[in-house]
């Protein structure tokens, strides 16, 4: 069990150990070389609705620490921006959604070292959030769900090239946790369990050429 500590000492874990050293975090989403500092990413991805220029949230910070038990956490401090709200006065759902998953596939290069796409993604909303308050994001490995038929792999008359096609699909597949927090309180807004896989980007498609028959 781990509890929020104040940025930027990240987490805590109940026996006061920290986590290992941390760095900048200069990648969003997938790395477009050079990378460059997380404060240019206005500049480098104009369009880009999370870090763009008229992107409804404001990147504070950008973080990543390198976990003792392996593996890497990615922590942005940010806030909503103003048209971010309900008529209400708190944040959209799917604006807490949208950044939380850009989150996750950052943290998916962070720990796989290569670019990663959102396949599926839940969230769980614990408390309301607001605009012009500061919030920390953390996007960290975790493990996969226990599969539904836990006594045996392999299916009804399956065979041994389509038992290994599942395998290989399970090699791609990466989980990640990410946390939205308050930093001033340390509680937690919500949190959300993406499954994500790897990707090498759209593969341009052969154009088939239409003969005529005469």
């Amino acid at each position: 069990k781990q509890r929020a500590s104040i940025w930027p000492g990240g987490m805590v874990d109940d026996a006061g150990r920290k986590d290992d050293v941390l760095l900048p975090a200069d990648v969003l989403d997938a790395p477009v070389p050079p990378h460059g500092r997380w404060q240019d990413w206005s500049t480098r991805y104009p369009r880009h609705y999370i870090a763009g220029v008229q992107a409804p949230y404001q990147i504070t910070n950008s973080r990543v620490r390198k976990l003792k038990q392996g593996g890497s956490r990615v922590e942005w401090l940010f806030m909503f921006k103003e048209h971010t709200s309900n008529q209400n006065g708190t944040v959209h759902g799917g604006a807490v959604f949208a950044i939380l998953d850009s989150l996750a596939n950052t943290a998916g290069y962070y720990n796989e070292g290569r670019q990663t796409a959102t396949a599926t993604g839940s969230i769980a909303y614990k408390r309301p959030a607001v605009v012009s308050r500061l919030y920390c994001a953390m996007g960290y490995p975790s493990s996969a769900p226990p599969p539904r038929n836990s006594s045996s792999n392999r299916g009804v008359g399956e065979d041994e090239k389509n038992l290994q096609q599942k395998n290989n699909k399970k090699k791609n597949r990466v989980f990640i946790t990410v946390d939205l927090i308050e930093k001033d309180t340390g509680k937690i807004v919500a949190r959300t369990k993406f499954q994500l896989v790897h990707w090498g980007g759209f593969k341009a498609k052969r154009s088939k050429s239409i003969t005529s028959k005469l």
